[in-house]
C-alpha cells in the first residue's frame, strides 16, 4: 500500500511537444533553452528527445521540485526574454502535471497534489476571495 507523503511538495513534470521543420535551428535554440532552464533553482532536469516514429515531432520536459519553483523560474526576466518565446511554439496541449506516484529502482514514493479543492470548477478570471467573490458561468 502506498502512503502518501503529506510533508513534501509534488515534483512538476511539464512536457512540450512540437512539429519541427528545420531541426538544426530548433535543436540550437532547445540548447538554449536547457542551458538557461538547468540553472535556475529547483529544476531537476531538462531533455530535449525525437520521436522514433517521425523526424518532425520532437518534445521538450523538465522536472522541477515543485510548482513554487517552476514557476519561480519561468518569471525569470532572461527565462522569459530567451525561452518563453521559443516554448510558446509548442503545440496547444496540457503541458504542466504534478507527480503523484513515482517508482525507482528501490523505491516508490506517493505525493499530495497541491491542486486546491475547487480546481476543476475554476479557471482562469474565475477565483474569488472574500472580498472579491468567484464568479460563476
Amino acid at each position: 500500500m502506498f502512503e502518501p507523503n503529506w510533508s513534501v511538495a509534488a515534483p512538476v513534470l511539464v512536457t512540450m511537444h512540437f512539429t519541427v521543420r528545420d531541426r538544426i535551428d530548433f535543436l540550437a535554440q532547445a540548447r538554449v533553452c536547457v542551458d538557461l532552464l538547468r540553472s535556475r533553482v529547483g529544476c531537476l532536469g531538462v531533455e530535449v528527445l525525437q520521436s522514433v516514429d517521425s523526424v518532425e515531432q520532437m518534445l521538450i520536459t523538465t522536472r522541477w521540485q515543485d510548482m513554487g519553483s517552476y514557476r519561480k523560474a519561468m518569471s525569470a526576466y532572461e527565462v522569459k526574454e530567451k525561452v518563453i518565446p521559443f516554448l510558446s511554439r509548442a503545440r496547444d496541449d496540457d503541458s504542466t502535471f504534478e507527480v503523484l506516484v513515482a517508482a525507482h529502482a528501490d523505491d516508490v514514493r506517493t505525493y499530495e497534489s497541491g491542486l486546491s479543492a475547487d480546481a476543476d470548477r475554476t479557471s482562469l478570471g474565475t477565483a474569488g476571495t472574500p472580498s472579491a467573490p468567484r464568479l460563476d458561468s
